[in-house]
C-alpha cells in the first residue's frame, strides 16, 4: 500500500468535535449537562486513548481522562486536548467533584456497560442535588455515522487484509499442500502485520478451515494438513487504529469437487444479487433477504446459519 497509515490520525479539534456532538445528543435525549464514559471503545473514539483510559468526563468546558501512572505517558501522547488525571481519592469521587465544581447537576453514565462495582462507587459519591442519568448506547448510536478518518482507516484495513491474502495465494497450490490450517492462519497474520496492521481483527484469531472443517462456523484452525482437492475457507481481517476489515473467501487446491462447485456458484449468485441492492437507506435485513431467497430456492435454507454480513 502506498498510503501513509498514520496520516489520518484525528487532531485535537477532531476529537473535540466528536465530544461536542455526543454531549449535544445526550443533552437533547436525556437532559444531562455532563457525561461519564467508561466503555473502552467509546473512550477511544472520544479522545484517542487506546489503553489505560478508565473513564472520560465530558462537560461543556472540559474533557478529563482518568488513568493510572502506568499509562500516563501513553495517555498524554494519544489524547490531545484532554486533561489527564491520575485519581488520588478514587475516579468516581473525583469525577463527581469536578462536575460539582462546574455546577453540572445531571451526569449521564453508561449503565449498560458499567460494572456493578463501578455503579456502586458512582452512586455512593453523588452529591446532594445531583442526579445520575443512564444514557444507554447513545455513544454507539453517534458512532454509527462514520467520519472521514474512520472511513479512511476502514478502507486501509480492507486493503491490508486483501494484499496479505493475495500474497498468500501467489505461492499457488504447492504452498498450501502439506501445511496445516494453523500454519496458514499464522502466515496470513504475519503478512498483515508486515502490511501495517496493528493486529488481526478477530478476538479468537484468523479462521482457516479446510475440507469438512469448512462447514463449521467459526472453526478454530487446527493441525489438519491441506491436501490436493481440498476447499479452504479463510475468514480474516486486519485492525488499524481500532477499525477492522472482515473478509471471507474460499479457495480450492488444484481442483474443484463437482458438488462443491455447484454450491459455490449458488453462494456467488446470492452474493452478487445482494451487492446489487446495497445502498443508502437500504436496511440490512432487506439485503439479507435477497441473498437468503436464492440460497433457499437452491435447497440450502437450513445451511444459511449466519446473518448476511455484520449490519
Amino acid at each position: 500500500m502506498t498510503m501513509d497509515l498514520n496520516s489520518t490520525a484525528p487532531s485535537a479539534a477532531s476529537f473535540a468535535e466528536r465530544r461536542k456532538k455526543v454531549l449535544q445528543e445526550a443533552r437533547r435525549c436525556h437532559g444531562v449537562d455532563a457525561l461519564f464514559i467508561t466503555k473502552t471503545q467509546d473512550v477511544r473514539y472520544l479522545c484517542g486513548s487506546t489503553e489505560g483510559g478508565n473513564g472520560l468526563l465530558i462537560t461543556r468546558r472540559s474533557a478529563t481522562l482518568f488513568t493510572s501512572n502506568m499509562f500516563l505517558v501513553r495517555a498524554t501522547r494519544e489524547s490531545p486536548g484532554v486533561t489527564i488525571r491520575i485519581p488520588e481519592t478514587g475516579m468516581m469521587a473525583e469525577a463527581i467533584a469536578l462536575c460539582a465544581k462546574e455546577q453540572r447537576q445531571k451526569l449521564g453514565f453508561q449503565h449498560t456497560t458499567m460494572t456493578v462495582s463501578q455503579h456502586a462507587d458512582l452512586a455512593q459519591t453523588v452529591l446532594e442535588g445531583s442526579q445520575l442519568v443512564p444514557i444507554g448506547d447513545l455513544v454507539v448510536i453517534c458512532r454509527a455515522v462514520k467520519d472521514e478518518d474512520e472511513i479512511a482507516w476502514t478502507r486501509a484495513a480492507v486493503g491490508i487484509a486483501e494484499t496479505a491474502f493475495l500474497n498468500l495465494l501467489s505461492g499457488g497450490a504447492s504452498f498450501f499442500i502439506g501445511r496445516t490450517e494453523r500454519q496458514l492462519a499464522a502466515e496470513l497474520d504475519y503478512r498483515m502485520a508486515l502490511g501495517g496492521a496493528d493486529r488481526n481483527a478477530f478476538p479468537n484469531g484468523t479462521i482457516v478451515a479446510s475440507g469438512a472443517n469448512s462447514y463449521n462456523c467459526h472453526h478454530m484452525p487446527g493441525d489438519r494438513v491441506i491436501q490436493e482437492g481440498d476447499s479452504v475457507l479463510f475468514d480474516w481481517g486486519a485492525e488499524l487504529h481500532g477499525y477492522r476489515s472482515d473478509i471471507t473467501r474460499v479457495v480450492f487446491v488444484r481442483s474443484v469437487p463437482e458438488n462443491l462447485g455447484h454450491i459455490y456458484n449458488v453462494v456467488l449468485a446470492a452474493h452478487d444479487a445482494a451487492v446489487e441492492v446495497v445502498g443508502p437507506r437500504v436496511r440490512c435485513h432487506t439485503v439479507d433477504a435477497v441473498a437468503r431467497k436464492i440460497i433457499r430456492q437452491a435447497g440450502y435454507a437450513k445451511d444459511f446459519r449466519h446473518g448476511l454480513g455484520h449490519g
